[in-house]
């Protein structure tokens, strides 16, 4: 039995794969390139002080939040890429103005 029924399961577990990868090369981005931008030392110290952590538990959390807001949008086209294989469905790819249609229903 299939996972999904509108979507083949090497369809479905390539792009969960490819997510993954690109979940892994986000963490990795954000540690090699953590120091490349700036960091607002004001805010650094109000969350340090205001969430009672210390610095390495600071680093750790914004590394963490910014391999996640780049694995967000890999999430984003994930479930584009799902959702444009659903019957009647189209997937229009980057770019566009919206990123999956249904002709027939007009969505």
């Amino acid at each position: 039995m299939a996972y999904l029924d509108f979507i083949s399961d090497k369809d479905l577990l390539s792009s969960v794969r490819h997510v993954l990868q690109l979940a892994r090369e986000a963490q990795q981005k954000a540690e090699k390139e953590f120091h490349k931008n700036v960091i607002d030392p004001f805010s650094a110290m109000f969350e340090i002080s205001g969430f009672q952590i210390d610095y390495t538990k600071w680093l750790i959390s914004e590394k963490s939040r910014k391999s996640q807001k780049t694995l967000q949008n890999h999430i984003g086209d994930f479930h584009q890429i799902i959702l444009g294989n659903v019957e009647g469905w189209e997937n229009l790819k980057v770019g566009e103005q919206v990123d999956v249609i249904c002709s027939k229903k007009k969505y």
